[in-house]
């Protein structure tokens, strides 16, 4: 297990520093080499390369905060195969938006369930967080699939489908 892991049945979820996303992003063969972990992630390229920049900025404006601003990179079989993480800092109501995505390669094996399972564990034991929400557009049926799966509940419907589950304690 890899130090700061959080470890599940068959999926662990790294936190990433600022100098991980900014290598990833900029050069994958040697982020590969430095974190020693085969990446068969999607490539960083529009929306994903867009949020890693917010994601960068976010980190230095807001240092040691890494656990709302960063990734976790989603490990399987000993490869790096997606990221989650909380698209910020909770609201005055404690309530984070998740964001997560896998390579296709490895979508409908309940590897998204369970990052998405230890992910929410997490928050809500390590950072009393009240509630979680995620969006997701309307035709994602396997990213829906995901969410129902853990406890998420419609709350709103328009262009995109709004999701959210609350604190078990």
């Amino acid at each position: 297990m890899r130090l700061g892991a959080i470890k599940g049945k068959s999926v662990e979820l790294v936190l990433l520093s600022k100098e991980n996303l900014i290598l990833w992003m900029n050069n994958e063969e040697e982020f590969s080499k430095e974190m020693n972990i085969i990446v068969d992630a999607e490539p960083i390229v529009d929306n994903l390369l867009k949020a890693f920049k917010i994601k960068i900025k976010n980190l230095n404006n807001d240092p040691g905060n890494d656990h709302w601003h960063s990734y976790f990179a989603i490990i399987y079989q000993n490869k790096i195969i997606g990221a989650i993480g909380s698209k910020g800092k909770p609201s005055n109501e404690s309530c984070i938006e998740v964001g997560y995505g896998i390579s296709e390669s490895y979508r409908n094996l309940g590897i998204a369930t369970e990052a998405l399972k230890l992910f929410i564990n997490h928050f809500f034991k390590e950072y009393s967080i009240k509630s979680i929400v995620a969006e997701t557009e309307k035709e994602n049926f396997a990213s829906q699939k995901v969410l129902e799966k853990n406890c998420f509940n419609k709350i709103q419907e328009n262009e995109t489908i709004l999701w959210k589950i609350e604190s078990f304690s």
